[in-house]
């Protein structure tokens, strides 16, 4: 299992690497069906998390997949706004998930992605914390995350998000 410093010497060489591991599992009768970062892709650098996730998504990496880099170069908010980071200064990563969901529902990914990271912060660092219609957690009034679900659809349904 990679720890923080190998992880960061990674990052900061600019190269990549894949990490096999368990960072999350659902308590049991969580009602989970799976862990999120059994499979880990690390960059230092890349266009887009959520491009990386989809093209794996696509060659068939199992839900909970996990891309993370310290930099994106050309990262996406909605509507196709541009979206920008300095290097190492934010989290930048996107998780490949499998949900049996109809099409129609999958405005829900979004929404339910930004109520579970705001209760997360607040559970884990005691900061009340709030939602921004549709996709932004903020602490503070300050937007702190911001998150983007693209769906992968097939002729037989969702296959990914």
């Amino acid at each position: 299992m990679l720890n923080v410093s190998e992880l960061r010497q990674i990052l900061d060489s600019g190269g990549w690497a894949t990490v096999t591991s368990g960072l999350y599992a659902p308590a049991a009768g969580a009602g989970g069906s799976g862990s999120f970062g059994r499979v880990v892709h690390v960059f230092a650098s890349v266009d887009s998390t959520n491009s990386r996730a989809r093209d794996l998504a696509m060659k068939g990496a199992p839900g909970g997949t996990v891309v993370m880099a310290r930099e994106q170069t050309a990262g996406r908010g909605r509507h196709g706004r541009v979206w920008e980071s300095e290097p190492g200064k934010n989290l930048l990563f996107s998780i490949v998930l499998r949900p049996r969901v109809e099409p129609e529902l999958l405005g829900l990914v979004s929404l339910y992605a930004s109520v579970s990271v705001a209760a997360c912060v607040e559970e884990l660092c005691g900061r009340d914390a709030g939602c921004k219609w549709p996709n932004d957690v903020t602490v503070s009034g300050r937007k702190i995350c911001g998150i983007l679900s693209e769906s992968v659809i097939t002729p037989g349904g969702v296959d990914a998000v």
